[in-house]
């Protein structure tokens, strides 16, 4: 199991429409048997940065292999490196959980 949070940093004018491509590749990404949740948000102290919290029911390792290459993501990562200033992706994994079921295996 691993959770990734991901902050993006859209250039100016290109929130909305990164917003949405994101939205859509949420949607797609859901569909996958790994999936566990996403939430995408907004920060409150960086109104222009967004951030999606992800939890996968894989490794590091196996994301990267079987996730990340997938034919849907080509379009939404031509946008990030059109669309943002840059990315920061952290890999974290779950420790304990409260409030909620969504890392126990």
């Amino acid at each position: 199991m691993i959770a990734l949070v991901v902050r993006f940093y859209p250039k100016e004018g290109q929130k909305q429409e990164f917003k949405n491509a994101l939205f859509d590749l949420v949607d797609t990404m859901s569909k996958e048997s790994t999936f566990v949740n996403a939430i995408v948000h907004e920060d409150l102290a960086e109104p222009d940065v967004l951030v999606i919290y992800e939890i996968w029911r894989e490794t590091r390792e196996s994301f990267l292999e079987n996730q990340y290459l997938k034919g849907y993501r080509v379009p939404f990562e031509a946008l990030v490196n059109e669309a943002l200033h840059g990315r920061q992706i952290e890999w974290l994994i779950p420790e304990k959980e409260l409030g909620s079921e969504l890392t126990i295996a």
